[in-house]
């Protein structure tokens, strides 16, 4: 597989997991939050924030960390249980909002954050390398918009009829190894 090639999957995977790691959390918090509209509000506030956090760090300090980030990158292995914290979670009837989106913090806006940083930092790659595709980014973001649309569909249709949450866990994680392991190639 050609080095863009793995770029582009490499895009594509980490807008399948970001945007797929959205209804899986909802569908963990379900259990101890209900469906009520603060539980959907406080995930929209959390994973927009974290998004735009995402979007931040790239701008600010991938241009100083360069490929060193690729040693943050790799900080997401200590997140990967997620949703153990998120199905013990007692929300605080004072504050219900504020103790789903401390929940969500705790548990995810380490890897999350990082999933969202994958089509920028393919990005200045792409850019910074000797590819000739790389006068050409399109197919980047091509590949980045595909995988959010599987990963938004693909959860509905596929992942909660077919698996259980606990499966659905574990292939979240293998995948973001995955997605990390072809972080890294493309960094050497």
């Amino acid at each position: 597989m050609s080095r863009f090639a793995r770029l582009r999957a490499f895009v594509l995977l980490g807008a399948l997991l970001m945007f797929g790691l959205e209804p899986l959390v909802g569908r963990l918090l379900l259990p101890s939050s209900g469906g009520g509209f603060h539980v959907w509000a406080a995930c929209l506030l959390f994973f927009q924030s974290a998004l735009f956090l995402g979007y931040l760090y790239t701008h600010l300090l991938s241009k100083i960390v360069g490929r060193g980030h690729i040693v943050f990158v790799l900080l997401p292995l200590a997140f990967l249980p997620i949703g153990r914290f998120l199905r013990q979670l007692d929300p605080d009837p004072s504050s219900p909002t504020g103790s789903i989106v401390a929940a969500l913090t705790i548990s995810i806006a380490v890897p999350f954050v990082l999933l969202s940083t994958s089509g920028v930092i393919a990005q200045r790659w792409l850019a910074e390398s000797d590819l000739p595709e790389r006068a050409n980014p399109y197919q980047l973001f091509a590949a980045s918009n595909g995988g959010s649309f599987v990963g938004l569909l693909a959860y509905p249709l596929l992942i909660e009829p077919l698996l259980g949450l606990q499966a659905q866990r574990i292939v979240w994680s293998v995948a973001l190894a995955g997605s990390l392991k072809r972080r890294s190639n493309w960094a050497s």
